[in-house]
């Protein structure tokens, strides 16, 4: 069953012993970033619910940590925990298949409370400066951002960092090439500032969503409701003509000028370094905001993985391509994982190789259907190789990849403007990298079949015997060793 908002899958975590409640008191200022910092590096990865926020009454508390791993996802998901990469992601494209369209309702717990005008103001909530070298404070880490093209309609649901400048504005950046950008440049044409509604705390996978490389047009609500397996419930703005989900626990309105510039930034990055500042960057003006009782505010800290963000990213990345694979005819892609500590930048895919330079088709298949301009590096490895195990994607690297043969750089393509690789004053262009860790599909002249390897072209690989295996498996039940 889906969750209906984020309280009630923050009250399951709790039920499972994986919340954990800090009464002490926490600042908004660095602190919170910390503890983040710190959870997701111990064993458990627990969840954490601040109560107590330094200038903030009683009743305004921070979430974080609700989804850093797989597992914890599987359950978001309404997945079996257990459940293996390569199954969920299949699962993930199989419910997409069927989207289901929101719905729209007369009010929600969104509702609660309202504020127009000069009664917004965005520091009414325990907003975080995760890091001292933050620019400000930063509303929107994980969040959705909603806008819609002003000719179809259509609407979108993308992620793009949000400073507040002041109680009633914010900075944003959003890098070329995204959806929003493309409804941004029409609403210029027009001379008319872009609506524009954020919201925060909401089921998770919504945001989910918002991070996934949907072609233009489709409509993410409707792919969350696939995932779900029911209907994203959205009420209408108060000041905007859009719609937002009705159990987000903040939703702020405004409208993104087509004149105004203010400085934002730097931000600590999910690449894990500073994301550079912008001096000239567009701002929202906040018209409205509207809330539920005692609003829950959704924190996650970006920065040097690991981080909460990578795991999120990490799903929606690999799922899409494997979607698109699916759908734009593909069907030798039959995994794909985006490797930890690179939440975009570093894909590793399986293919069922049949010809000579497939596995350079397959990469250039992922540039142009993934996560585009963020992908960086593809490496492409055969059916055998569990992708979502990094030591299996070295050991093919290792073992099967000659330098001269099988690297390609592809210079002066369109790059992420927060890679920290490029000099500040030349990104947007960078080089593309592909790896080819498969076989190779040369000629038996080059690569003969040898009779030391039982006929096969290849060196066999060095495993005890299905026979010896299968004994010992038994032998280990019997002893009720562990594991």
């Amino acid at each position: 069953m889906p969750f209906a908002d984020m309280r009630e899958f923050i009250a399951l975590l709790e039920k499972r012993g994986d919340l954990l409640r800090i009464k002490q008191e926490v600042h908004w200022d660095l602190e919170i970033g910390a503890w983040l910092h710190k959870a997701i590096r111990t064993k458990k990865q627990p969840a954490l619910l601040f109560e107590k926020i330094t200038g903030y009454p009683e009743g305004y508390t921070v979430a974080g940590m609700l989804v850093p791993n797989s597992a914890r996802w599987a359950l978001a998901l309404d997945f079996p925990e257990n459940i293996s990469w390569a199954k969920m992601i299949v699962e993930i494209y199989e419910r997409c298949r069927k989207p289901i369209d929101p719905v729209i309702v007369p009010t929600g717990p969104c509702k609660d409370k309202k504020h127009t005008g000069n009664e917004c103001n965005l520091l009414e909530f325990p907003v975080p400066r995760y890091i001292a070298r933050d620019g400000g404070r930063y509303l929107g880490t994980w969040h959705c951002v909603i806008t819609k093209d002003p000719d179809t309609g259509d609407r979108n649901v993308g992620m793009y960092r949000l400073m507040v400048h002041d109680g009633n504005s914010l900075g944003i950046f959003i890098c070329p090439g995204e959806h929003a950008h493309f409804h941004y440049e029409k609403w210029k044409a027009r001379g008319e500032p872009m609506p524009v509604a954020i919201t925060l705390g909401q089921d998770e996978v919504l945001p989910l969503h918002s991070l996934w490389s949907w072609p233009y047009g489709v409509d993410e609500f409707a792919m969350a409701g696939a995932m779900r397996k029911a209907p994203v419930e959205l009420v209408k703005c108060e000041t905007v003509d859009l719609e937002v989900p009705a159990t987000a626990e903040i939703v702020v309105e405004g409208h993104m000028s087509l004149t105004e510039r203010r400085p934002e930034g730097p931000f600590g990055e999910y690449t894990g370094h500073m994301g550079a500042r912008i001096k000239d960057g567009p701002v929202i003006n906040v018209s409205a905001i509207t809330h539920r009782k005692n609003p829950i505010y959704r924190a996650q800290l970006n920065g040097r993985p690991p981080c909460e963000y990578v795991s999120g990213v990490g799903i929606s990345r690999a799922a899409g391509i494997f979607a698109a694979s699916r759908i734009y005819g593909r069907p030798d892609i039959i995994a794909a994982y985006v490797l930890p500590n690179s939440p975009e930048e570093t894909i590793a895919i399986s293919i069922n190789k049949t010809y000579a330079g497939q596995a350079l088709d397959a990469a250039n298949f992922v540039y142009e259907h993934g996560p585009a301009p963020m992908v960086k590096n593809v490496i492409v490895c055969d059916a055998d190789i569990d992708v979502s195990n990094v030591g299996e994607v070295i050991w093919a690297v290792n073992c099967r990849v000659k330098a001269s043969r099988d690297i390609r750089i592809i210079p002066d393509c369109c790059d992420s403007p927060l890679d920290p690789a490029i000099p500040v004053e030349e990104r947007g262009l960078g080089d593309r990298l592909i790896i080819d860790a498969t076989w190779p599909m040369e000629p038996e002249d080059r690569f003969p079949p040898r009779p030391e390897w039982d006929g096969e072209r290849y060196p066999q690989l060095a495993l005890p015997d299905d026979k010896t295996l299968t004994r010992i498996e038994d032998l280990w039940q019997k002893l009720e060793l562990p594991g």
